[in-house]
């Protein structure tokens, strides 16, 4: 199953949406420093990066700039849960975003095997 960092600080949704996704059998790592956000996608290397808007710990947007700026292509979702319908469109907004994940890189093995592909057919005369 997909691993996701999530970038949170201390707050009573932290918990609840954390234990929500890992009975859904998503792998969680769960940060509250936001600095040490490089140290682990570049170690662990997340499939998502989860970031909670409403965090007053940390600016997300700041974060997610970031993010973006470093590593335009990488998977990130802000979210706000403040109840249980926001939670069921958060797991379904990281099952869409895990399944393009998922997608685009086998297009992109599928676009760097085609060449190898044609090179071993044989060639007639």
């Amino acid at each position: 199953m997909a691993l996701i960092l999530m970038v949170e600080g201390e707050s009573p949704s932290r918990r609840y949406v954390k234990n929500a996704l890992a009975d859904d059998g998503y792998r969680i790592i769960s940060i509250q420093d936001p600095s040490a956000i490089w140290a682990y996608i570049t170690r662990f290397k997340p499939d998502l990066v989860l970031l909670n808007g409403l965090s007053k710990q940390f600016q997300s947007y700041d974060l997610l700039n970031d993010i973006k700026s470093r590593s335009p292509g990488f998977p990130v979702l802000v979210y706000m849960v403040k109840d249980d319908d926001a939670l069921k469109k958060l797991k379904q907004a990281i099952a869409l975003a895990l399944f393009e994940v998922r997608f685009s890189r086998k297009k992109k093995r599928a676009s760097f095997a085609a060449p190898l592909e044609r090179k071993e057919l044989p060639t007639t005369v």
